[in-house]
C-alpha cells in the first residue's frame, strides 16, 4: 500500500454496500483498483492468486463471520492491512475484531469520503511503521549473529551453528571438516600502518573467503585475525585441498587499503570429525586449532591437517617416498574401505606421539612406533569383516585368522626392504600383554615397547571414533574399557600414560 493508491479487495455479499464503497474509493484523490468477492472462500482464493494493498471485510458473510476470515488472511500475509465493515456494531464487537487481527473497524452507516480517506491514511502510516519495525528487528538480529567489521558470522553464532552441523554429520554419517585460518604477520600491519588499515585487511580477507565458500559452508570470524570455515560433507583430503585453494587465493590477491596495496598470506589448520578422538564439536575445533599452530610453526602460508605428519622432526624417516609411502597409502585406503572413514592411522600416530614421552619411547623407537601406526590398515588384508566387526568372543579359528594380519603386514614391510625393527613392531602389535592366545614367546615387557604403545593408541582411537556398526564411546568409557584390560591385553604403564595425556588435553 502506498501514497499513490493501490489494489483493494472488498469482501462483501451485499451488492449495494459494495457499490457504495467502490464509489467512495473512486472519488478519492488516489486511484484504487477495486475487486469484489462475496464469500470467505472466494476471498482466500483471490488473496492467494494476486497481490493486494488493503482488504475490506464484511462482518457477516454467507460462509463465515469476518472475524473468522481475518486470522486466515493474517496467515497468508501478516503485513496486509485489513479493515472490518459492519452494519451495526458496538465496543464489544470492535474489541473482538481487533483481537482477530483487523487493523481498523468501520460502521457502514458512518462511512463517507473523509472517514474513508482518514482510514486509508492511517493504514498507510501503519504499513510504513511496521516496515520500519521489521527492518529494525532484522538489523538487531543481524547484529546479534554477525561480526560488525566483516559481516561474517560472529563467534557466538558460529558456536551455535557448529553444534547443529556436528549433530547433523553424526546423524547421517557424513564427514564434517573444520578449517581454522589465521592471517600471517597481521600484527605487523597494525603496528606499521595502524588499526584502521588492519580493519581494511580483515574486511577484504572476509570478502575473499566469502566468495570462495560454498553455499552450505559456515564462515565466521573466530576472533582477531582468525577465521573459521565449517565444510559439511568434506573429508580430510577435501579439507586439505580447500585450505590450499585459500592459501593460493590469498597469496595471489593484493589487498587494497588506504595506505596502498598489501600482500598477505594465511596459515590454515584443518580437522574432520572422522579423526580418532573427535567426540564433540569442541574436539573438532581444538584439533583444527592444533593443526593451525603446526602450520604457523612450519613457516606459515600453508595447510596442516590434524593427524597427518608434516615435518622432519615428527615424520617417520622415508615416509613420504619409496615403497613405504606406497604401503602407507594402501593402509589408509584399507582403513577407509573397512571402517567407513579415513584418518585412523594418522590419529593413532598422533596419540603415540602424545603418550610416548611418559613411557620413555623416544628417537628411533618413536619413529618406528609412529610408522607402525600408519601401517595398521595392512593387517585388514588378511582379516574378513565378520571377524573385525564381531561383538562375540572369538573362536580359536577366528583368533588364528586375526593373528595372520600382523604376520602379513610384517611380510609386506620386509618385502619392501624396510628396517627389521619396524617389521618386528608390526608382528607384535596385536600380541596380548599377558601372552594369552599367542604362540610367540614374548610377553609383558618382552613385547617391543613400540608395539605396546601402538596397541593402546590404536584401541583408543578405535573406541572414540564412530563406526558404521556402533557409535563412538565417550572418553571416560573408552578409558574405563582400556583400564579394565590393563595387565591382560594392554601394558598398564602405557594405559596410565594415555590417561594422563587425555586428562592433559581436557
Amino acid at each position: 500500500m502506498n501514497d499513490r493508491g493501490g489494489r483493494v479487495l472488498i469482501v462483501e455479499d451485499d451488492p449495494d454496500d459494495a457499490r457504495i464503497l467502490q464509489r467512495l474509493l473512486g472519488r478519492l484523490d488516489r486511484p484504487y483498483h477495486c475487486e469484489v468477492v462475496q464469500t470467505c472462500a472466494q476471498a482466500l482464493a483471490r488473496l492467494q492468486s494476486g497481490s493486494w494493498d488493503v482488504v475490506f471485510v464484511d462482518h457477516r458473510l454467507p460462509d463465515c463471520h469476518g472475524e473468522e476470515l481475518i486470522p486466515q488472511i493474517r496467515d497468508l500475509d501478516p503485513g496486509l492491512p485489513v479493515a472490518m465493515l459492519t452494519g451495526q456494531g458496538d465496543e464489544t464487537l470492535a474489541v473482538a475484531v481487533m483481537k482477530a487481527g483487523a487493523w481498523d473497524y468501520l460502521r457502514k452507516g458512518d462511512l463517507n469520503g473523509p472517514l474513508l480517506e482518514q482510514t486509508l491514511r492511517s493504514l498507510r502510516q501503519r504499513v510504513r511503521l511496521e516496515a520500519e519495525v521489521r527492518a529494525a528487528q532484522h538489523e538487531l538480529e543481524e547484529l546479534a549473529v554477525r561480526d560488525g567489521l566483516t559481516g561474517l558470522c560472529n563467534h557466538r553464532h558460529f558456536q551455535a551453528l557448529l553444534q547443529v552441523e556436528f549433530a547433523r554429520a553424526r546423524r547421517y554419517g557424513s564427514p564434517l571438516a573444520c578449517l581454522m585460518l589465521d592471517l600471517d604477520h597481521f600484527k605487523g600491519v597494525n603496528d606499521t600502518w595502524g588499526h584502521p588499515c588492519g580493519d581494511e585487511v580483515l574486511r577484504s580477507l572476509a570478502a575473499l573467503l566469502r566468495d570462495g565458500a560454498r553455499e552450505v559452508d559456515v564462515l565466521a570470524r573466530y576472533g582477531g585475525e582468525e577465521f573459521v570455515l565449517l565444510m559439511p560433507n568434506t573429508d580430510a583430503e577435501g579439507a586439505r585441498r580447500a585450505g590450499e585453494r585459500i592459501c593460493r587465493a590469498v597469496a595471489a590477491t593484493p589487498i587494497e587499503t588506504s595506505v596502498g596495496s598489501l600482500q598477505m598470506t594465511v596459515s590454515v589448520g584443518a580437522a574432520t570429525d572422522e579423526m580418532g578422538g573427535v567426540l564433540t564439536a569442541a574436539d573438532l575445533v581444538q584439533r583444527a586449532d592444533e593443526a593451525l599452530y603446526r602450520a604457523k610453526r612450519s613457516g606459515r602460508n600453508g595447510v596442516r591437517v590434524a593427524g597427518i605428519s608434516d615435518g622432519p622432526a615428527s615424520q617417520p624417516e622415508g615416509f613420504r617416498q619409496g615403497p613405504l609411502a606406497c604401503l602407507a597409502l594402501v593402509s589408509a585406503r584399507l582403513e577407509r574401505l573397512h571402517v567407513g572413514q579415513g584418518g585412523h592411522g594418522e590419529a593413532t600416530a598422533e596419540v603415540v606421539a602424545g603418550i610416548a614421552p611418559a613411557v620413555g619411547l623416544t628417537g628411533t623407537g618413536l619413529q618406528i612406533a609412529r610408522t607402525t601406526a600408519h601401517l595398521l590398515g595392512l593387517m585388514r588384508l588378511a582379516t574378513p569383516d565378520r571377524v573385525l566387526h564381531t561383538e562375540d568372543v572369538l573362536s580359536a579359528d577366528d583368533r588364528q585368522i586375526l593373528d595372520e594380519g600382523p604376520a602379513l603386514a610384517e611380510t609386506l614391510v620386509r618385502g619392501a626392504g624396510e628396517d627389521e625393527a619396524l617389521a618386528v613392531a608390526l608382528r607384535f602389535v596385536r600380541t596380548r600383554y599377558d601372552g594369552v592366545g599367542s604362540t610367540a614367546a614374548q610377553v609383558g615387557a618382552g613385547i617391543p615397547l613400540a608395539s605396546r604403545v601402538v596397541a593402546v593408541a590404536d584401541a583408543w582411537c578405535a573406541l572414540t571414533s564412530p563406526r558404521p556398526w556402533r557409535p563412538a564411546f565417550s572418553r571416560a568409557d573408552a578409558l574405563a574399557i582400556l583400564s579394565a584390560q590393563a595387565g591382560r591385553v594392554f601394558d598398564p604403564a602405557v594405559v596410565e600414560a594415555l590417561g594422563q595425556w587425555v586428562e592433559g588435553k581436557s
